[in-house]
């Protein structure tokens, strides 16, 4: 968890932010909740915040999804290894 409050947004979205204006039905209620549990002065920065952070806990989820997936040598000797330098 400390590894992700160091991440800064300007490195995990690679890509510019646009500016649209469209129409979407959101729970008011939901909404709501969230502008006051976040405490953002504005409506467009909690959806905003919202959505960072669903795209932090998904890309967390997909790390963990690759624990247990890196095959190991039994016979990898890393000191020996550090040895050749």
């Amino acid at each position: 968890m400390a590894f992700w409050s160091k991440v800064s947004w300007k490195n995990i979205l690679k890509f510019n932010v646009v500016h649209m204006v469209t129409n979407l039905t959101i729970n008011e209620t939901l909404l709501n909740r969230a502008f006051h549990v976040g405490g953002l002065m504005t409506e467009n920065e909690t959806v905003n915040l919202a959505l960072k952070e669903f795209i932090e806990k998904r890309a967390r989820v997909n790390i963990i999804s690759l624990f247990n997936t890196v095959e190991y040598d039994i016979d990898y000797n890393y000191k020996k290894m550090r040895g050749k330098r």
